[in-house]
């Protein structure tokens, strides 16, 4: 396959993806107790109500409320880059925060991919911060016997990351009760008069 467009400025067109592969599946769903749960809707009540029916309606697609995304292949390749990433990604369908990452990327020419973004940055500096970019990505990576760089990267539930075995950001501080802190920050003044106090 290739992906040629006349929008893409001439410098740029190496960059275009000539060849693409996605394979990805998401393991796990309940379809049937899914449709059991939809069969219940009551579609005629108001929009709180029915959100609520779609939360509970992904529950039960989503055994435990996990929604798992396996994917063994994504791969893109031009002229100037090789990259395949492999691996899962799982989380909570209520919440945004609550979920890990386990991949391996690697790239193939990763050199040749340097010097063709240092080439496009001669016209157009803006592009210098990402060459230096990915010379600081090439330092994190390990080299695999054919050459490629490979970067195996670890994602926690609790927002650690973790690229080939070394820890590069740290657990995300722990969310705080904000009506606590509130009460910490201005308690409340029992010694202040009140509205029937008189001077």
């Amino acid at each position: 396959m290739t992906l040629d467009s006349v929008l893409v400025p001439e410098g740029y067109t190496a960059f275009l993806p000539q060849a693409l592969d996605i394979q990805f599946g998401v393991p796990g769903m309940d379809f049937a107790a899914l449709g059991d749960e939809f069969m219940k809707t009551d579609f005629t009540t108001s929009t709180g109500d029915s959100r609520m029916a779609g939360q509970q309606e992904a529950a039960k697609l989503f055994p435990g409320g996990i929604l798992k995304v396996d994917f063994p292949k994504v791969s893109a390749e031009s002229s100037v880059y090789n990259i395949e990433v492999s691996g899962e990604m799982e989380g909570r369908v209520d919440t945004q925060k609550d979920y890990r990452v386990n991949a391996s990327i690697v790239a193939r020419d990763y050199d040749k991919t340097i010097a063709a973004v240092q080439e496009l940055a001669k016209s157009n500096p803006d592009l210098n911060n990402a060459s230096f970019g990915l010379m600081m990505i090439k330092g994190f990576a390990k080299a695999d016997p054919d050459g490629a760089q490979r970067w195996d990267v670890a994602v926690a539930s609790d927002g650690s990351v973790s690229v080939n075995g070394q820890q590069i950001k740290g657990p995300d501080a722990p969310a705080t009760d904000e009506a606590a802190l509130s009460d910490e920050v201005a308690p409340l003044d029992e010694t202040a008069p009140s509205d029937q106090t008189k001077p």
